[in-house]
């Protein structure tokens, strides 16, 4: 008994020295150094913003193999980050578009023009978890071009 008491006061011994360590509140490290570096200023005409990220559903309402994720993989250069990826309800959209959940419409429009000029629905939900949602139509062209991307394969999913 008294072994596995003393092997409990060790245990908490060096659990609350690692604790007060990391709590000490200076922002160090134990080297003496920033535990948090700063980010790199952007380049000179990047088209990232101070604005934070919008968070961004791609939906593919097409039947071509892979394209919400190929999509997915450049909403960053217009200022979106991937959230969900995966199929539309059914794949018999004739235009892709916007559906606005949680942005104010100002910034929705810009949205939707950056992405090669989608109409954009509004359908409020504050308790989404994505902010938008891009639904990919058959005119999803517009939306490769517009992110940099040369045309999908076509294919059947």
């Amino acid at each position: 008994m008294r072994l596995g008491h003393g092997l409990l006061l060790v245990l908490v011994l060096v659990c609350g020295v690692s604790l007060w360590y990391g709590l000490r509140g200076d922002g160090s490290s134990a080297e003496g150094r920033p535990s948090v570096t700063a980010a790199a200023p952007l380049a000179a005409g990047s088209r990232e913003t101070a604005e934070p990220s919008v968070l961004l559903a791609v939906l593919n309402g097409v039947g071509v193999s892979q394209l919400a994720g190929d999509v997915a993989m450049l909403v960053g250069r217009v200022g979106c980050m991937p959230g969900r990826i995966e199929n539309a309800p059914h794949s018999g959209y004739r235009r892709s578009l916007l559906v606005n959940r949680r942005l104010d419409d100002d910034r929705a429009r810009d949205l939707a023009r950056s992405l090669g000029g989608v109409p954009v629905l509004r359908e409020a939900d504050p308790r989404a978890a994505e902010d938008a949602v891009l639904v990919l139509g058959l005119d999803y062209a517009r939306i490769c071009a517009a992110l940099g991307m040369s045309e999908a394969a076509d294919g059947s999913e």
